[in-house]
């Protein structure tokens, strides 16, 4: 009897996790451990959780993801999850806002980790908007994009 409650516990509490990772919202510790693939589902999610319609529209190896909303348009790339902070110079505080090229898209990149000083300079002149590990944490944790700048 005792063995079938704590079984009942545990599937209750697993199902709750799932139900709220399905609901776009996850803790830094289940971001942590996602890898590419995992991450562009985490991302689906959180866009939908706020709104937006998705469309996946990624090649094999090369996520990427088309977001819309009330006119809005995104384009969604993700940095590599291997590739978080290697051979990076450090965290770069600064983030130049993006603004929608000719198309009507806003380009943002999400990275579990921190950019580079390079990639903030890349990204500003781009006009594009990278999303970091920090305002992904954010984001997760049941923030809006909007909220977070974009």
């Amino acid at each position: 009897m005792v063995l079938l409650g704590t079984a009942a516990i545990g599937g209750l509490r697993w199902h709750r996790e799932v139900a709220r990772r399905r609901g776009g919202r996850y803790s830094a510790a289940e971001l942590s451990r996602l890898d590419d693939r995992g991450l562009t589902v985490a991302a689906t999610r959180m866009l939908r959780r706020d709104g937006w319609h998705v469309v996946d529209v990624g090649e094999p190896g090369r996520p990427r993801l088309y977001a819309s909303r009330q006119g809005r348009q995104l384009d969604v790339g993700f940095r590599p999850v291997d590739s978080a902070d290697e051979g990076g110079s450090g965290f770069a505080p600064l983030r130049e806002v993006g603004r929608p090229g000719p198309d009507g898209l806003l380009r943002v990149v999400v990275h579990r980790g921190d950019f580079s000083r390079a990639d903030v300079l890349w990204a500003s002149r781009q006009g594009g908007v990278l999303l970091d590990g920090n305002q992904l944490g954010r984001w997760a944790a049941g923030s809006r994009l909007d909220e977070l700048g974009l």
